[in-house]
């Protein structure tokens, strides 16, 4: 189930980054992504989707603004101890 959320904020990503990036950033991340997708699996998609860096400048990009990067900031800390505790277990 996580893995298939991680899966369509990557397709998000790419969509919103179509017209914010250059274009040779979005062709890769278009591309790697096709990539992972095609194989039929999607084991690990947060593991694969670390390798597709332009996905970490559309949301530096995204978060310019203060009211969205003031709510991100304690939703991804949420996150990370979310994530850090299903490691642990």
């Amino acid at each position: 189930m996580i893995d298939l959320a991680f899966t369509l904020l990557s397709v998000v990503l790419v969509i919103y980054s179509w017209g914010i990036m250059r274009g040779s950033y979005v062709i890769y991340s278009a591309l790697t992504l096709l990539v992972i997708i095609s194989s039929g699996l999607l084991v690990s998609m947060m593991r694969y989707d670390l390798d597709i860096f332009p996905f970490f400048l559309s949301l530096a990009l995204m978060t310019r603004r203060g009211r969205l990067r003031e709510s991100i900031t304690p939703l991804f800390a949420c996150l990370s101890g979310f994530f850090m505790a299903l490691f642990a277990l």
